[in-house]
């Protein structure tokens, strides 16, 4: 029996109390001597580790969620066929699948956009020989 971290709907426990390894038995829990499994709501439990303060006692200290064998992760290669430009050799190269992705980010295209410019009206000496004759006739009107 091996017991794993992962309850009976699927999630991984992560908590002090939760370990995944191989069971232990006998061991007590709830004040009871057990030699197998124990059934919870969120599935079998089995003790993967027990308390030292009282040896002959054998409680639980951690446990994990019963299963019959342990799940061994493989990790899978592929074998990939590489040509040479120049000559007609074929050679064989392995691939980590978890090498072969990779990450393509779109090239992001920055635009400096200009400051603005503030433009300074300027008069002209001909629109400043108007303002005064203008000013000049208005004195006139005013005598």
């Amino acid at each position: 029996m091996f017991g794993t971290d992962i309850n009976n709907k699927g999630k991984k426990e992560k908590n002090q109390k939760v370990k995944a390894g191989p069971c232990i038995f006998p061991f007590t829990y709830k004040w009871k001597e057990h030699n197998k499994c124990v059934a919870t709501e969120k599935g079998d439990i089995c003790a993967t580790s027990l308390s030292t303060k009282r040896p002959q006692k054998r409680t639980l200290k951690t446990y994990g969620y019963c299963t019959k064998k342990p799940k061994i992760v493989i990790k899978k290669s592929t074998i990939r066929k590489i040509k040479k430009l120049k000559g007609k050799k074929v050679t064989l190269k392995k691939i980590d699948k978890k090498k072969k992705k990779s990450n393509k980010t779109k090239p992001t295209i920055r635009v400096k956009m200009p400051k603005k410019i503030r433009i300074k009206k300027k008069t002209t000496p001909k629109s400043k020989g108007l303002n005064k004759s203008l000013l000049g006739i208005l004195g006139e009107l005013e005598e």
